[in-house]
């Protein structure tokens, strides 16, 4: 018997064994995928439900209390909101204990930003840090 002429082949068990191994390496980097998603998705909505809550709030001193007259002078109208330097950290005396025990920060830890609108009186609240899928920042804001 010649050795030349001796093949290797795989049998169906290592075979078996090399796809399982595939499909489980493409299977946690899907899950895997998944979960940063979810948690993305989890700040979002955290950043959304704290934006309403904050503007909510300063809405409801904006026409009840007289000391938010006087602390809006304080800063300049009709900027845009992701662009703003006025925070949520600024009406702090106007909505600690009566609205919040602390004011809500972003996840990241940011103080949500304020604008301003002189003229409508409108106020918006957002979080420039919002994210997308994609991780690009995502902007999140409400108007009131």
């Amino acid at each position: 018997m010649s050795s030349e002429n001796t093949k290797s082949t795989l049998g169906f068990t290592e075979v078996l064994a090399i796809a399982l191994v595939v499909v489980g390496v493409i299977f946690i980097f899907v899950s895997g995928q998944g979960k940063d998603d979810q948690e993305r998705e989890v700040r979002n909505a955290i950043r959304f439900q704290d934006v309403s809550q904050i503007a909510d709030a300063l809405w409801k001193v904006s026409i009840s209390s007289t000391e938010y007259a006087s602390l809006v002078s304080e800063y300049p109208l009709d900027v845009i909101c992701e662009q703003s330097v006025i925070t949520a950290d600024n009406f702090s005396p106007l909505l600690v204990p009566e609205y919040f025990e602390t004011v809500p920060k972003d996840p990241n830890g940011q103080s949500y930003k304020i604008s301003l609108n002189g003229e409508e009186r409108r106020i918006t609240v957002c979080s420039p840090w919002g994210e997308d899928i994609d991780g690009q920042d995502r902007l999140i804001s409400i108007t009131r």
